[in-house]
């Protein structure tokens, strides 16, 4: 397996955001694994909100995996008065 980076740390803020065709396609999986478990457990809430913090904990899992290590970066302009 390469060292190819699928995420890359944000440039503002805490996160990861994808930076190659397979970061694109575990998003778009993701995606689409959301819209499934909405449409298969419509009438059992717990399930479905279930379903979903399974499918987020997997997508950061991937993220933290195989994207950059990340640190929060404040705004460059905080100086609001």
């Amino acid at each position: 397996m390469s060292d190819k980076l699928w995420f890359k740390a944000k440039t503002l803020g805490w996160g990861w955001v994808p930076c190659s065709s397979e970061g694109f396609t575990v998003l778009g999986v993701w995606v689409i694994s959301l819209g499934l478990s909405n449409a298969l457990l419509i009438g059992r809430p717990v399930l479905l909100l279930s379903s979903i913090f399974i499918e987020t904990a997997i997508l950061l899992f991937i993220c933290y995996k195989k994207g950059e290590e990340i640190a929060y970066l404040p705004r460059k302009n905080s100086d609001k008065k």
